[in-house]
């Protein structure tokens, strides 16, 4: 299998860095306040309601930005979503689909908040090739990293370009709830009650869900993602997309939980695929893919495929609602629940 960042699956390479020296070389001065208290423990603001300055705590320590940002650069998976979801067109952002450069404002969630402005993309997932003269070329005067694996020394890197602000401090790579990511943006960029409406909207959104279906709490689910060979891998209930099931109300299946080993996945091998017979079961592939799957004679055993109880999704290919989970941001998670409730409720 192809693994890929944008599917957060082994692939875990670091950011490309560049020296310190190599950076003054390339941007010159640059005007940033930021902290270095690597012991800070929570995202904050120390102001509300749009004012500035606001300092947010992050995993690398904290960062003031002085005025409403104008010109904003994201390197994390997912965090143009964010802003786009408030209304706010970044400059700069990764292209999560290498090889698909239209695919950052072509997605169904996402073409009408891009307007057809075409954004500078800086790199591409796998994360290994962040452009640092690409983001220096675009002037920020913020730059995100929410849903990222950056280290410390790509922060310090960046954060000499502009005010910079890393993943939360409770959270691995990859790993910070959507909630989160959503409401340390809105603070970033001053419209802090916008955030926290976009999160209790979408909340009431699972909620609704929950109490028309009051059958998922009673019913384990698992996602997967597959490929054409066809290999197996199955997604942690902490990972975006397996948040999406419990957030509906489903239980996680505890025999696929015990193999994450603290990851956000794990592979299955055709000989385990017992593992996957859960109540549910969401299958993440494009129709070659899928129909690899619907193929295997393992697979085909499985009660929850005899009875049923499977719902594939596409990944990149129309409808992509595999792509939307795996964003699983404040603008595509109601585009994405609904398809998905839309198959799960057939």
């Amino acid at each position: 299998m192809k693994i890929s960042h944008r599917n957060r699956w082994k692939s875990r390479g670091r950011w490309t860095r560049l020296t310190s020296v190599a950076l003054v070389a390339l941007v010159g001065t640059a005007l940033v306040s930021c902290s270095s208290d690597d012991d800070a423990a929570s995202s904050s603001s120390s102001s509300g309601g749009g004012a500035f300055p606001v300092t947010i705590d992050h995993a690398f320590g904290s960062t003031t930005i002085d005025s409403e940002p104008q010109r904003i650069v994201t390197v994390g998976y997912n965090d143009e979503q964010a802003l786009l979801a408030l209304g706010i067109k970044p400059v700069g952002m990764v292209n999560q689909y290498p090889g698909e450069p239209d695919v950052n404002r072509t997605w169904p969630w996402v073409t009408g908040p891009w307007g057809g402005t075409e954004p500078t993309v800086v790199g591409s997932n796998p994360e290994t090739t962040i452009s640092v003269e690409k983001i220096a070329a675009l002037e920020p005067d913020l730059i995100l990293a929410l849903y990222s694996s950056i280290d410390k020394d790509l922060y310090t890197t960046l954060s000499a370009i502009a005010p910079t602000v890393a993943k939360d401090p409770a959270y691995g790579d990859y790993a910070t709830p959507w909630q989160i990511t959503t409401k340390t943006a809105a603070k970033a960029v001053g419209r802090e009650a916008d955030g926290e409406k976009l999160v209790a909207d979408i909340d009431k959104q699972f909620a609704d869900a929950r109490s028309a279906h009051p059958e998922f709490a009673d019913q384990t689910a698992v996602i997967i993602s597959v490929d054409t060979t066809p290999e197996f891998y199955a997604f942690s209930s902490e990972d975006a997309r397996g948040r999406v099931l419990g957030s509906l109300g489903f239980k996680p299946a505890p025999a696929v939980e015990a193999l994450m080993n603290g990851e956000f996945y794990a592979p299955i091998s055709t000989e385990r695929l017992d593992l996957l017979d859960v109540d549910r079961l969401v299958v993440i592939g494009n129709p070659d893919a899928a129909q690899a799957v619907r193929n295997n004679p393992g697979f085909q055993q499985l009660d929850v495929v005899k009875n049923n109880r499977v719902v594939y999704v596409n990944d990149d290919q129309a409808p992509q609602v595999g792509a939307a989970l795996t964003a699983s941001s404040a603008l595509s998670l109601p585009w994405a629940t609904s398809q998905l409730l839309a198959e799960l409720t057939k």
